[in-house]
């Protein structure tokens, strides 16, 4: 792995990062898939997306029973499989433990096992059997084990076990793969957990940039984990002016020549706040989730529009809208003049059609907000012009759909 800060305005910075062969600009997002696939797109499909992250982000709940099928044909002599076996040549691989797409339960995992939940139900699993699954796997990068899945109204004492846990599993997993040839070239990631809580973060941070990692994960402190506001033990209201402060906290603890990736801030308006508080790397299970509502992207880069930036092509609204969703947009849906009406008809339908249009669309502008925010980051003017356009468009859709 190599990864190099290229640019740094205080405490966001422009950067480079490597994985096994594959290289893509920060900040920048993973390239979310299900057991190594873009979901709803073939490959051919795929290819046609511009600015395409290199990294692929693989859950292990996804691969879960393609890790069993490895495990039998290595424990019969043949050891050539791993999971580039099932994953385009075209990306390198990131494996994370949990599913963003698809948010597990929370309140399953013990002191000495994390659960996930893959589509065979909930398996526990220790630092032994992650650290053995991917040595079997071989990914160019993985997320050490990590208790995870904190919530808004978790006490203090829940956010200082998962701080503790996650530092042992690390500690676990750090002695496994020194032994382990397999995973002699795979880059690990410590996760920094801590909840709501300040101190805990703070200490997560610290303890975690003592170990002798290749970058962060920054874990359960995004939206993907909770829709309310509440309070915590510290009477803190858990806003989302306190989830940036908790942020900042982390990333000036963190050394300046390794990357942080961030899980759950992927709403556009979130990310730019994220980077701005210096996280390099985001997942894009955003475009995923949104698809699965039928709802696609539509805000404006730019121009500060009275428009929403998402809009949701269930509504009858859209019927009769012979319109595409973006008039300059080059993605497979806009490109072969699919209209708001027949996305709409495919919707209501619950055609397959309708998932596959609408997640090419979503992905190509999400990838292209991330373009356009690494030129924006380079001139302050253009950056804050960006983030207002962005943020103020979200703000009115928000009061107006809550």
């Amino acid at each position: 792995m190599c990864f190099s800060v290229e640019h740094q305005f205080g405490l966001h910075r422009l950067g480079r990062f490597s994985l096994r062969g594959r290289s893509m600009d920060t900040p920048g997002c993973l390239c979310y898939t299900r057991g190594g696939v873009a979901p709803h797109l073939t490959p051919d499909n795929l290819s046609t997306i511009n600015n395409l992250p290199q990294v692929a982000h693989i859950p292990l709940p996804n691969v879960f029973k393609a890790a069993e099928s490895i495990e039998l044909l290595h424990d019969s002599g043949d050891t050539s499989m791993d999971l580039s076996s099932f994953t385009s040549s075209d990306f390198s691989s990131f494996i994370s433990c949990q599913d963003l797409g698809n948010p597990a339960p929370s309140g399953f995992n013990l002191s000495h096992s994390v659960a996930i939940w893959p589509s065979c139900g909930k398996q526990l699993i220790d630092p032994g059997w992650y650290m053995s699954t991917l040595g079997r796997l071989r990914p160019a990068g993985f997320d050490s084990l990590s208790d995870g899945g904190t919530r808004e109204s978790d006490k203090r004492k829940r956010a200082g076990k998962s701080v503790a846990r996650t530092l042992s599993f690390l500690d676990a997993c750090l002695s496994i793969k020194s032994h382990n040839a397999d995973l002699e070239n795979s880059v690990i990631f410590g996760v920094i957990e801590g909840g709501f809580y300040l101190e805990e973060r703070k200490t997560s941070a610290e303890e975690t940039a003592e170990r002798p990692v290749d970058g962060f994960t920054i874990d359960a402190l995004g939206y993907n984990y909770s829709d309310t506001t509440t309070c915590n033990d510290d009477s803190n209201a858990v806003t989302p002016t306190f989830r940036l402060e908790l942020l900042e906290a982390v990333t000036e603890r963190l050394p300046t020549h390794k990357p942080r990736l961030i899980y759950g801030f992927g709403r556009p308006d979130n990310v730019i706040d994220c980077f701005l508080t210096g996280v390099d790397l985001f997942d894009s299970s955003y475009p995923y989730i949104i698809t699965s509502q039928a709802r696609a992207l539509v805000f404006s880069n730019t121009e500060i529009d009275s428009s929403a930036p998402e809009i949701d092509l269930s509504d009858p609204q859209y019927a009769q809208d012979f319109t595409p969703l973006l008039p300059n947009c080059r993605c497979l849906c806009c490109y072969k003049h699919v209209t708001k009406a027949y996305l709409h008809h495919l919707v209501t339908s619950k055609e397959l059609l309708a998932s596959v249009y609408l997640f090419a669309h979503n992905l190509q502008h999400y990838f292209e907000f991330f373009s356009r925010l690494r030129i924006a980051a380079l001139n302050p003017e253009s950056l804050n012009k960006m983030k207002s356009c962005i943020s103020q468009q979200y703000l009115l859709y928000l009061s107006e759909t809550k």
